[in-house]
């Protein structure tokens, strides 16, 4: 058994912590009280690894300004300019949602509707021909274990207790839409890492699960949020749509 390490009375981003209130999954669990009043409840392991900084309210406060400056973002004349080989002719009518689309054209010649969040986001960078010709580039990523490194990520216990974090610090709500389990009703919910697992092991070279392990990056509650599996599902980075990111930022030179 490990050294008993009193918390008590330090600080820990805007945590202070007060007392010990008990043990979870083995580890000692913390009450805080964060500067803006509330009190929570969380394990040692994610105080001193500095995955919770506060109550909730320090990610809120950033999901806003994110927001705000994606907002502004939307709301700007995109007429005439380029994203990747994509050139925006002219505005459309047609809305998925509150999301505008644009008319633009493919350097290929395939014109097509695009939402302004792909184009804004860089996930939008062609009309589709630029994933296609980086088909034999996934390989070369699939070779290097990628593929395989994020499940064998996913199964571990510190990926478990990283989703839980996410959830209890969202108080297990979709952090878009607002919905949450109750009334009868079961919600199925997905911690999202905002800056992909794939993309974070890339850029810091991991290619070993101890690497995986070790990286506070990945393991960051700050870079988790909570999303219903239908918010989750129409995210920029669901599924394969990363993937011409990713080819153009690691692979096109090579």
């Amino acid at each position: 058994m490990g050294k008993f390490i009193d918390l008590s009375g330090k600080k820990f981003g805007r945590l202070l912590v007060i007392k010990r209130v008990g043990t979870k999954n083995g580890q000692a669990v913390w009450e805080c009280v964060c500067d803006c009043g509330k009190s929570i409840n969380t394990v040692m392991i994610l105080l001193r690894q500095g995955r919770t900084k506060s109550c909730g309210c320090l990610r809120t406060e950033v999901n806003r300004v994110r927001m705000t400056a994606i907002a502004n973002g939307r709301a700007k004349n995109l007429l005439g300019k380029r994203f990747g080989r994509l050139l925006v002719l002219e505005s459309s009518e047609v809305r998925t949602g509150k999301h505008r689309m644009w008319f633009c054209r493919c350097d290929c010649g395939v014109e097509k509707l695009v939402q302004a969040r792909f184009l804004l986001d860089g996930c939008a960078v062609s009309c589709g021909c630029f994933q296609k010709e980086q088909q034999i580039k996934m390989r070369r990523a699939s070779s290097r274990g990628i593929t395989s490194m994020l499940l064998r990520a996913r199964s571990q216990k510190v990926s478990f207790q990283w989703r839980i974090a996410v959830f209890e610090r969202d108080s297990y709500t979709c952090q878009d839409c607002g919905i949450k389990s109750g009334s009868g009703k079961t919600v199925i919910l997905n911690a999202d890492h905002i800056k992909p697992l794939s993309v974070i092991m890339l850029e810091n070279k991991i290619e070993t699960i101890e690497e995986v392990l070790a990286c506070e990056e990945i393991w960051d509650i700050n870079n988790g949020r909570t999303l219903c599996f239908p918010c989750h599902k129409n995210t920029p980075t669901f599924g394969g749509r990363m993937h011409g990111i990713l080819f153009n930022k690691f692979f096109a030179m090579a």
